[in-house]
């Protein structure tokens, strides 16, 4: 959740972003790491066997068979 300067009300992050408290805007998640849910203080990892390669991800993928992240 985030609030521009001056602002009267605070703003959810989308999927795939996060803030930390106090900000005053939203930050992508990096690539490794994803978020599923509005409005989060940070990203979740990938699991063991599953990756996301871009910025800004909302979940992660799975490797391909004989494959691992």
């Amino acid at each position: 959740t985030y609030s521009a300067a001056r602002a009267s009300e605070c703003f959810d992050c989308d999927n795939g972003t996060f803030s930390e408290p106090g900000a005053s805007s939203c930050v992508r998640c990096q690539p490794g790491t994803y978020q599923d849910r509005k409005g989060q203080p940070s990203c979740k990892n990938c699991t063991l066997g599953e990756y996301s390669s871009e910025e800004g991800m909302n979940n992660c993928r799975p490797c391909a068979k004989n494959k691992f992240a």
